[in-house]
């Protein structure tokens, strides 16, 4: 009884600090891609942010969608290092 109860406590004491937010999925429109290596460019640039769960770069429709935890990762960080790479984002 008393180790459950401890456990209890820890458990309590550290909700809080758990992230229960589903990962947010971003379509980016973006200008300039042309073959398999701006995929692969992109996908390795966002899959070093911490937080990106996953990317998909579509080459012909010219949008890459990011899943990503924003309270790691915001959004605007994502299509910022998109455009550093040469690409235009066009949302």
């Amino acid at each position: 009884m008393k180790f459950a109860k401890c456990a209890l406590t820890v458990l309590f004491a550290i909700t809080p600090l758990l992230t229960w937010a589903a990962p947010v999925t971003q379509k980016i429109a973006v200008q300039g891609m042309s073959c398999s290596s701006c995929q692969a460019k992109i996908t390795k640039r966002l899959g070093k942010f911490a937080g990106v769960k996953s990317t998909d770069v579509n080459v012909e429709a010219g949008v890459v969608t990011v899943q990503y935890d924003d309270a790691k990762v915001k959004g605007a960080e994502l299509t910022a290092a998109i455009e550093r790479l040469g690409y235009k984002v066009t949302q």
